[in-house]
């Protein structure tokens, strides 16, 4: 009884390794890509962003020369995007367009890496890299596909952009005009104009730029400034402000 006992207690051993054996092949054994996409589609669409990077990235590191790795990988790229996660997004699109230039797709990465930044703009009165970046990243995207779709879009977002930067350039200048230091001042506005030309603030610039050359006593060229803002915004009430301001000095 004992010898019978003991020979079932050691098949039973035996089917309980096999079987563990045969899970862990069955874990280690590569997805097919298909329902791997498949899966981590519909994921994606269902918002579960951390499940359908992981699957899209699986793809990538288990089917590298399967038809679906490349696009897989920008998806990736593109889960994180849409959680928001920005850095991870960038870190994946870095590379992707490194590794793959002349992927089929590749517009849509540098498309992708473009609003990647563009939605971390910060307002005017904060550090200006992100829009410095994204400016950079939406001129790529312009020089690289001029004739896409994503090129036409972009050049709407590029002025606001711009406005960002000329906003921030405008702060400092203010700043430093009320402490008197009147070069500095001139010299940020002066950029302003030369750089910033379709902005909004183009037209308090060079009202600004009248004060400063009026406060350093250099009327020549607070006159010139206001002649410019008179010829290209005449019903502006910045000219009228520069109109006065010079009428009031002489």
């Amino acid at each position: 009884m004992k010898n019978l006992l003991s020979k079932l207690l050691l098949c039973l051993a035996i089917l309980i390794l096999v079987s563990c054996a045969n899970k862990k092949e069955e874990e280690e054994l590569p997805t097919d890509p298909n329902i791997l996409f498949n899966q981590a589609s519909n994921d994606l669409n269902k918002g579960r962003y951390d499940l359908a990077a992981e699957s899209f990235a699986k793809i990538y590191v288990e089917h590298p020369y399967s038809e679906l790795a490349t696009k897989a990988k920008l998806m990736e790229a593109y889960s994180w995007y849409e959680k928001q996660d920005f850095d991870m997004t960038l870190a994946i699109l870095d590379e992707f367009v490194k590794l793959h230039p002349a992927y089929k797709d590749i517009d849509y990465a540098y498309y992708l890496r473009a609003m990647s930044y563009y939605y971390q703009i910060s307002d005017s009165k904060h550090d200006q890299e992100q829009t410095l970046l994204s400016k950079n990243a939406i001129g790529e995207v312009i020089a690289r596909f001029p004739n896409s779709n994503y090129a036409r879009e972009l050049k709407f977002k590029l002025d606001l952009v711009n406005d960002h930067l000329a906003g921030n350039e405008m702060e400092i200048a203010r700043f430093y005009q009320a402490r008197n230091d009147f070069i500095a001042a001139i010299n940020r506005y002066d950029k302003v104009i030369k750089e910033y030309q379709t902005t909004n603030h183009v037209k308090e610039a060079l009202a600004r730029l009248v004060e400063c050359y009026l406060a350093l006593g250099i009327v020549d060229e607070a006159t010139k400034y206001a002649s410019i803002l008179g010829a290209n915004y005449p019903a502006s009430s910045w000219y009228q402000y520069s109109y006065d301001l010079l009428n009031k000095n002489k």
